[in-house]
């Protein structure tokens, strides 16, 4: 499995031939990620306009529910916040391993349950640049194999988000920066949690 991060939410994954893409995005101050997928799931209804930018026969998923699309299994798990984004948050079986998207998650928006279903993901996407203390908390509670932080301040772009370096000292776990991710069920750590930082590929 290849994974591959995009800046902002936008991450794409490559596995057994399969293309999923994961929130791309129409930005005014980064190039829209251009790229043929099977898969687009948006964690946002605001992404919306953005799904034209990916080619190929794509099959959307944009709510909650249970999904099985060539093999790779998604649930789409609705926020429980109250700000009416209509966010929705994903778990994904790719390979054997399992992927969770945490979109922008804010405050309170996973229930006890929803918590329970991340609980030890392979690798966990998680937004670091809207509050790296939460995002920290988040990860301490899901203890995920493979921390891989989104969402955060890059150059080029100007929405302000804070930076990678706060959630690292939240967190204080050794981290390793690679292009992309090439991982195969047998590689996921079992003992020592692990952060990998993306270079974005925008």
């Amino acid at each position: 499995m290849n994974l591959y991060w995009y800046g902002q939410t936008c991450v794409k994954i490559q596995e057994g031939g399969i293309t999923i893409a994961i929130d791309p995005y129409k930005s005014a101050s980064l190039s829209s990620p251009r790229m043929g997928a099977d898969m687009v799931l948006l964690t946002s209804t605001d992404l919306s306009l953005a799904y034209s930018s990916v080619s190929g026969d794509k099959f959307l998923i944009d709510s909650p529910g249970e999904y099985e699309v060539k093999g790779i299994f998604v649930n789409g798990m609705s926020s429980n916040g109250t700000n009416g984004n209509g966010q929705t948050f994903y778990l994904l079986e790719v390979g054997g391993i399992t992927i969770g998207h945490l979109g922008k998650i804010k405050k309170g928006e996973l229930s006890d349950k929803q918590l329970e279903m991340f609980e030890s993901v392979d690798i966990l996407l998680i937004p670091v640049g809207l509050d790296a203390k939460l995002a920290a908390g988040l990860v301490n509670q899901i203890e995920p194999k493979i921390i891989i932080p989104i969402y955060y301040s890059i150059p080029k772009l100007k929405e302000k988000l804070d930076s990678l370096d706060n959630f690292k000292k939240q967190l204080g776990v050794k981290s390793e920066v690679v292009d992309k991710l090439s991982i195969k069920l047998k590689d996921i750590p079992q003992d020592d949690m692990k952060m990998i930082i993306l270079e974005p590929q925008a």
